[in-house]
């Protein structure tokens, strides 16, 4: 899983708790994961997504740059 590689620890499945039909969603379907973060290793994982990840999703054409640059407040790239 991505996000155990980037954080380092083993990422946990979170499944829905009731079914919501709206969104096709069952209960007990896996739709997340979650990873607790403390002390170093938080400040680690921040520093991985702003400087690793976030610069290579804005190059992505489905992403939208306009959206990182208004919202995240995200104007410079390396």
């Amino acid at each position: 899983m991505e996000l155990g590689q980037i954080t380092g620890q083993k990422a946990i499945i979170t499944r829905a708790k009731k079914s919501i039909a709206n969104f096709k969603i069952r209960k007990g379907m896996p739709i997340g994961c979650a990873v607790t973060l403390r002390g170093d290793h938080m400040y680690e994982f921040l520093d991985r997504l702003c400087n690793v990840v976030l610069p290579r999703a804005a190059r992505l054409p489905w992403v939208a740059a306009e959206f990182l640059r208004r919202r995240a407040g995200i104007t410079h790239w390396d």
